[in-house]
């Protein structure tokens, strides 16, 4: 909870007790069965660091009304998925809708889905550590794309949650002054303790280090991924384009948008902070080349 806000640590801790989302104040005698798809295994399937909020556009959440409790961050939370649900419900009622259940490795779906081309595909956590890395992913699901004939909006939407530091650009490799800058601007929206830090485990040392990150050079290090990868190559050989200009969702959603200084930079900065993102998810949208 140390990035946390103090109104999120409040409403958190809530949500810790039984696990059940909903506003603060809101009777749980009704909720009495547990969700049977955790026990199906004899470890907690679920990370000790979850949290309902991560996965959520943050701003659209903080804007959304929840009654009196204009703090309960979990409260603004369940009334923007339940009117999401409310306006996906509508619009399948209105709609032909097809759903396709398969339980198996991605890496066979395109055995499954000869007959099928889409105009939307999303791919979530690329990864040189995952086995659906970029060239799996592509190999794949590329064909599955509708051609640029039949669809030139079609896309194959990747996010690349984990590139920034696993580039061979990345800090890890010891940059020492460009580590400095980080911390150094993360100093600028961080509230100085009134003494000095006596140990790397000190709380504000701790949250300095975990800012830090959010002012990384994420263009240069992104490139330089794409350059070890070899993304002109892989275009040829899975005959797709990486598109230059999104035309579905920014390529760094969750970045800064705000300097220092400027009104609402430390609130961008807090909100992103205490949240579940860490401002280096990386998105490229990729269509067929013919």
């Amino acid at each position: 909870m140390l990035k946390c806000t103090p109104v999120q640590r409040v409403c958190g801790e809530h949500f810790r007790r039984d696990g059940i989302l909903l506003p603060l104040g809101h009777s749980r005698e009704e909720f009495k069965v547990p969700n049977p798809t955790l026990f199906q295994t004899a470890e907690w399937p679920i990370k000790d660091d979850a949290d309902p909020l991560d996965g959520w556009p943050l701003e659209e959440i903080s804007n959304s009304g929840c009654g009196l409790a204009t703090n309960d961050v979990y409260g603004k939370l369940y009334f923007f998925i339940r009117h999401l649900l409310i306006l996906f419900n509508r619009r399948i009622k209105r709609s032909e809708c097809h759903i396709h259940l398969f339980c198996m490795n991605a890496g066979y779906l395109p055995r499954e889905l000869t007959d099928l081309k889409f105009d939307r595909i999303e791919v979530a956590n690329i990864s040189d550590r995952a086995y659906l890395g970029i060239r799996n992913t592509l190999a794949c699901l590329g064909p599955c794309l509708q051609s640029l004939e039949n669809n030139p909006h079609s896309t194959l939407i990747t996010l690349f949650m984990n590139a920034v530091m696993e580039s061979k650009g990345s800090l890890q490799a010891g940059d020492k002054r460009a580590y400095e800058k980080e911390m150094h601007q993360a100093m600028a929206y961080l509230d100085r303790p009134a003494r000095p830090p006596t140990s790397p485990h000190d709380a504000f040392a701790m949250l300095l280090l975990e800012s830090a990150v959010l002012f990384r050079d994420t263009d240069t290090a992104f490139d330089k991924y794409m350059a070890g990868e070899d993304f002109q190559q892989i275009e040829k050989d899975f005959n797709v384009v990486m598109k230059k200009a999104h035309t579905v969702i920014e390529k760094w959603p969750m970045r800064l948008k705000l300097r220092p200084g400027q009104k609402g930079a430390k609130e961008e900065f807090k909100a992103l902070l205490s949240s579940g993102h860490t401002g280096i998810e990386r998105y490229v949208e990729w269509r067929r080349a013919v």
